[in-house]
């Protein structure tokens, strides 16, 4: 009588119900890549189809009670939960949902997002695409992106993120204000978390002339918080734009941000300190990574990235900072000859400071 019950060898069944067969069909099939395994209609009033994959141990059932309404998911915690460890297999599965049409979501548990991307089904229930082992093992070591898979099935995510987020910002459905939400740009953020090698952010900062001006300001703000991932650079592309949306080369600091009459570039305006500010947090990772752009034969782009280097009175000392405050200043270009000068005279107008401080 008490013996455990051997489900070793049982085939697991969930079941659903839902009031959008087709739809639900679509996102798991062509979003999430099952197969149909089994469909039926009119089964004593119901429709329902069976979805898994060949050999495993599970499959999915969804079923249309006709007449019936069984409503949408009572909660953002009722979750599917795929284990895909190996950083390739979970680029492409994210990828595959995003070509679908689908973008990630917030987990409403932000363990999800640590190592996660979530989306949301047609009825409400979400699936977590998670980039660990089930017993919260630690992931194989983060991969570089291939050139080829990078092409295969990123860019493109990229793109579509891009073209949604402009839709979504023209329509009024999407603004810079939204710090979090069901936004397309949130993919791009995912991806962005979880690339070691800065390639998402190197190819992101090559589209930023595609980009709304709310969506620029949107990716920047919530993209400069993420230190120490690579991308500095696309903080940098996006803040260039931003400035020469501004006519604004920083050369006399913030006193000189213009006041202007039209919305976008009030947007600009407002958010400029803000994200100054998040600026002034990096390090010396993304100090590296700003570096080539020092010296970028873009000038909106290298200007920007002088005005980040100014901004991070933090690493002023830094022999890299040095080394490129001395370049600096025998630039052809005026504006960053007028940044390096600023930072290379910081020291002294320290001294100054600390003088008129001392008793």
């Amino acid at each position: 009588m008490n013996q455990p019950v051997d489900l070793e060898k049982a085939h697991l069944r969930v079941a659903r119900p839902t009031d959008n067969l087709a739809a639900v069909l679509k996102f798991y099939r062509d979003g999430l890549g099952m197969k149909v395994l089994g469909e039926f209609q009119d089964h004593d009033g119901f429709d329902g189809v069976m979805l898994g994959l060949p050999g495993a141990a599970y499959h999915l059932e969804f079923t249309h009670k006709r007449g019936h309404v069984s409503g949408r998911a009572p909660t953002k915690e009722n979750l599917f939960v795929f284990y895909l460890p190996d950083p390739a297999a979970w680029r492409a599965a994210v990828a595959r949902l995003a070509r679908a049409g689908h973008y990630a979501v917030g987990s409403f548990n932000p363990y999800w997002d640590e190592h996660g991307c979530t989306f949301e089904d047609p009825d409400g229930y979400r699936v977590v695409l998670q980039n660990r082992g089930w017993d919260n093992g630690p992931p194989p070591p983060p991969a570089s992106l291939g050139e080829s898979e990078f092409d295969g099935c990123l860019k493109d995510v990229v793109d579509s993120c891009i073209q949604r987020a402009n839709k979504a910002e023209r329509s009024g459905e999407d603004s810079y204000e939204h710090r979090q939400g069901d936004r397309p740009i949130d993919l791009i953020l995912e991806l962005l978390w979880h690339d070691n090698s800065g390639a998402v952010a190197n190819f992101a900062a090559s589209r930023v002339n595609t980009m709304d001006v709310g969506v620029r300001w949107a990716l920047m703000r919530d993209a400069a918080e993420m230190v120490d991932r690579h991308v500095a650079p696309l903080v940098v592309h996006l803040f260039a734009a931003a400035m020469q949306e501004l006519q604004w080369d920083g050369r006399g600091w913030l006193q000189d941000i213009p006041d202007t009459p039209s919305t976008p570039k009030d947007v600009a305006s407002d958010m400029l300190i803000p994200i100054l500010m998040v600026i002034d947090t990096w390090g010396e990772p993304e100090i590296r990574d700003l570096e080539p752009l020092l010296t970028c034969d873009d000038q909106a782009v290298r200007r920007a990235a002088w005005v980040a280097l100014r901004v991070i009175d933090s690493m002023w000392h830094a022999p890299m900072v040095q080394a490129a405050v001395i370049a600096g200043l025998s630039s052809a270009d005026s504006v960053v000859r007028s940044h390096a000068t600023h930072i290379a005279e910081e020291p002294e107008r320290q001294r100054e400071r600390m003088r008129r401080l001392s008793p």
